[in-house]
């Protein structure tokens, strides 16, 4: 997945079999809906270059903790969303 910019919109729309991700530090961008329905997905790790998150990104995710750095963009969209985080380790 590395060299990937973008996670376009509904790209992984209700994979229930889907459990980790770690977002390559390529991406800026992730979709509206991209993870919606995922509701197997426990964790996602966001790296700081993502400056742009969806609508609805990560609707239905059951138990998702998002991991991001602190200060970045990421925080603020789960922040703003209700998601709950945890920071990246340095």
């Amino acid at each position: 997945m590395e060299g990937v910019t973008e996670i376009g919109a509904s790209a992984f729309l209700t994979c229930r079999n889907l459990t980790h991700v770690t977002i390559p530090s390529s991406v800026t961008s992730i979709g509206y809906w991209a993870f919606c329905g995922c509701d197997s997905l426990s964790s996602l790790m966001i790296p700081v270059n993502v400056t742009s998150i969806g609508e609805a990104a990560f609707a239905d995710c059951g138990d998702l903790i998002l991991t991001v750095a602190e200060g970045s963009y990421a925080e603020q969209y789960a922040k703003g969303n209700g998601i709950p985080y945890e920071y990246i380790a340095k």
